[in-house]
């Protein structure tokens, strides 16, 4: 089994969540399609802890999960969206907490693979060679979208596959990457965690976005969940 680092969770504007899903809802074919692209928005929105799509559009930003992007894919008559495809689709976080496994990639054919995979348990995809990525076991990793890609992007430019040394190039890539720690929680402030545990889901994440910065949202969700008595 594959297990890819990608976060469970992505934030995301508004803009750019309509437009991942209008690709996506583009690729069904027409005959399979159970709903209209507007009433899939809707879906998208209820999906997304929204009342309606109307007041998901009032929001600058907004807090899903690819699960719940799934399904309102799959309400539309889109079979069993991937889940790779989705987090690539919502321009998801790559996160390597302290105890998930290493960090790695996959090469195949001489192909850098852009998906971001965890060692433990063990990957397996054909004919590929994984390389581990080097972090810190108590800090972890922490990444964006786009600076993970532009790490694939270097080792695509870079590595020579006619020399023996590939873990070595892929090693000195990595290092000027300096990717953020994933293992601790930075808060401005303290929020009221009895009052959140009244919260609808929805609020609840907006919540979450406010009190965002520099520490992962699924990492801030979690520990707001367990402080809130919301488990």
């Amino acid at each position: 089994m594959n297990v890819d680092a990608y976060s469970d969770f992505s934030e995301i504007s508004t803009s750019k969540l309509r437009t991942a899903f209008k690709c996506a809802y583009r690729n069904i074919p027409k005959e399979q399609r159970g709903l209209s692209l507007n009433q899939g928005y809707q879906k998208l929105a209820n999906c997304a802890q929204f009342s309606s799509f109307e007041a998901m559009n009032a929001q600058d930003s907004v807090l899903i999960t690819v699960n719940e992007f799934s399904r309102a894919l799959a309400s539309c008559g889109y079979t069993k969206p991937s889940g790779l495809y989705v987090s690539k689709l919502l321009e998801c976080d790559v996160l390597c907490m302290s105890l998930s496994g290493n960090l790695c990639i996959a090469i195949t054919d001489n192909v850098v693979i852009d998906t971001p995979f965890l060692m433990s348990p063990s990957p397996y995809i054909p004919n590929a060679k994984f390389y581990t990525l080097s972090v810190d076991a108590s800090d972890g990793a922490w990444l964006t979208f786009d600076e993970w890609q532009d790490f694939i992007e270097k080792l695509r430019n870079t590595i020579d596959f006619e020399l023996d040394d590939i873990e070595s190039q892929i090693s000195d890539i990595w290092d000027s990457v300096s990717p953020d720690c994933c293992g601790e929680l930075f808060l401005s402030e303290v929020p009221n965690y009895e009052e959140m545990e009244t919260y609808s889901e929805g609020k609840f994440r907006q919540t979450v976005l406010d009190y965002s910065g520099h520490t992962p949202i699924s990492l801030i969700y979690d520990y707001f969940t367990a402080l809130s008595g919301r488990m």
